[in-house]
């Protein structure tokens, strides 16, 4: 369980510094490469921009999301102290009203009402402003180079190296209660159907692939600080699927980290979606 966050602007530093030591292999500690690599251009819409806008944008951004980590912070210190929570209305905007239920059964509720949204629904388009109709196809038909993202190092540690969810149904990652390849046998144990499929296939993986890929900064440094408040300091594809697939227990329910970082991913978006109608 996660305390209050203990990021500083000089830890966020640090660890984006070593983050990019690490992806590009250019020491930003050492001011000929530093100076380099902020000086390149990037493209942004039409044009060109240098990559120490994009840095300074990316770093507000996540110094915005310490500033609402009390309250995340907040649900995971109230683990133990279970509430009663109902399901989530709908908004006049037809997006769910998410009450960020914590440790009860209204967060089991709330991860299966967010699969359920993503239904068919691209992340990765979703997560850098595009919204109705634009994003209505799933990650694998994605029109605009989602479908690349399934060459990632992310998509290669879960698909291809076994990285997947360590609690539940390690393949859709939902809990077993809602997957309708798994049942219980006379003695009460889990039993995996093997004609059965699972209803939500590859989706739990591949909205958190968009959401981590996509070119909003918000929804992957959101990430980083989750995994630093726990110690973690390495945040490559490998690092991200094992955090993501790591087991957690609600209830007597078992799934894994990565429903409620969807659950968080999902929050934010439509939050941001209401502010602008």
């Amino acid at each position: 369980m996660r305390g209050h966050s203990n990021i500083t602007p000089i830890v966020l530093g640090k660890t984006f510094t070593t983050f990019v030591s690490r992806q590009k292999d250019i020491d930003l500690t050492t001011k000929g490469q530093a100076v380099e690599w902020f000086e390149q251009k990037v493209t942004h819409g039409e044009t060109w921009v240098p990559q120490l806008l994009v840095v300074f944008d990316l770093l507000v951004t996540a110094l915005e999301l310490l500033r609402i980590r009390p309250e995340k912070a907040g649900h995971r210190a109230g683990q133990g102290k279970f509430s009663s929570s109902g399901p989530p209305e709908e908004q006049p905007s037809g997006l769910p009203n998410l009450k960020m239920s914590w440790g009860d059964d209204g967060e089991v509720a709330e991860w299966k009402v967010v699969m359920d949204w993503w239904l068919r629904r691209c992340s990765f388009c979703a997560g850098r402003g595009v919204q109705g109709r634009q994003i209505e196809h799933t990650l694998r038909l994605c029109p605009s180079g989602g479908k690349k993202l399934l060459r990632t190092e992310l998509t290669e540690a879960i698909y291809e190296e076994g990285f997947r969810a360590l609690g539940g149904c390690p393949a859709c990652a939902l809990p077993r209660e809602v997957c309708d390849a798994w049942s219980k046998n006379p003695s009460g144990q889990w039993e995996r159907d093997l004609g059965a499929s699972c209803q939500y296939g590859r989706q739990a993986y591949d909205t958190a692939t968009g959401f981590f890929s996509c070119k909003n900064s918000r929804y992957r440094m959101e990430l980083i600080e989750s995994m630093a408040d726990e110690g973690l300091n390495e945040f490559d594809g490998e690092e991200v699927a094992v955090w993501l697939g790591k087991k957690i227990e609600v209830m007597g329910i078992e799934t894994s980290e990565i429903m409620r970082q969807l659950m968080w991913w999902s929050n934010i978006l439509w939050r941001s979606i209401k502010n602008t109608q």
